[in-house]
């Protein structure tokens, strides 16, 4: 029991600082933030598995490094590329969820101003996300997942839109 309150405890002193760091997210990265929303919105179960089939890859590269540190004795300079791939999945992460909390936040509170909703959308979100069990084990990983999937998915198509872009540019000239 006292396992549980120390765990709701830490979620509800995290809860203004995630909140923040949220609204800085989506502050910082509007655009990106936007098209990871709107992909997520618009097909969450290819977002999901995206999300699914790179973080296997990245995992796979974390651990193959760090058994290469810990297990062959290489030098600890390739626990670098390790920390990268866990760094670029914190990222990508974040700024989905964040996407997430927008979606939420337009879906309940669609008659607040933007950075109420997104706040109160954050708020809502982190709570649900604490809830013993459910929260934890099973709404947690899902949110995880669906939000770097979205930042995957949603890189992925502004660099073929930048792509495209650039080759019509330039066959226009």
């Amino acid at each position: 029991m006292e396992q549980i309150l120390g765990v709701l405890a830490f979620g509800l002193i995290i809860l203004i600082p995630v909140t923040s760091l949220m609204l800085l997210t989506s502050a910082l990265f509007p655009q990106t933030t936007d098209k990871a929303k709107s992909v997520i919105e618009n097909s969450q179960g290819r977002t999901f598995l995206i999300g699914v089939v790179n973080l296997l890859f990245l995992a796979a590269i974390m651990f193959v490094f760090i058994f290469l540190v810990q297990e062959v004795r290489f030098p600890p300079i390739f626990f670098i590329p390790a920390v990268a791939a866990l760094a670029a999945f914190a990222t990508g992460a974040f700024v989905g969820i964040t996407s997430i909390t927008h979606l939420v936040g337009e879906r309940i509170l669609s008659n607040h101003a933007q950075p109420q909703r997104n706040i109160r959308a954050a708020i809502v979100l982190i709570l649900a996300l604490l809830t013993p069990i459910i929260g934890w084990y099973i709404f947690f990983p899902y949110i995880v997942i669906l939000g770097f999937g979205g930042f995957v998915a949603a890189t992925i198509q502004k660099r073929r839109a930048n792509r495209k872009a650039s080759t019509t540019k330039e066959n226009n000239e």
